[in-house]
């Protein structure tokens, strides 16, 4: 089924947001429940991962082309963005 980690459903403003795929935590929401992240974007981006919405509070973050456990929002988790470089 390829590679269906960390991978997330399309945005609809309806329902939340879930990991699909049949690893572990697939089905469930991603705010607060997850423990990795992929930043699947060019190496010159940068993926922010934050403990509250509307990006504040302790955050962990990665570059592009990488992947790792979380360690500031491990399991706290509620914003993303997504700084993409030149």
């Amino acid at each position: 089924m390829g590679n269906e980690r960390g991978r997330v459903q399309p945005r609809r403003p309806d329902r939340p947001q879930v990991l699909r795929g049949h690893r572990d935590g697939a089905g469930q929401q991603v705010k607060n429940n997850a423990t990795h992240i992929s930043c699947d974007a060019s190496t010159t981006t940068i993926c922010y991962v934050f403990y509250n919405s509307r990006y504040s509070g302790p955050s962990d973050h990665l570059y592009g082309q990488s992947s790792g456990r979380l360690a500031d929002t491990y399991s706290e988790n509620a914003s993303v963005r997504i700084s993409w470089g030149a």
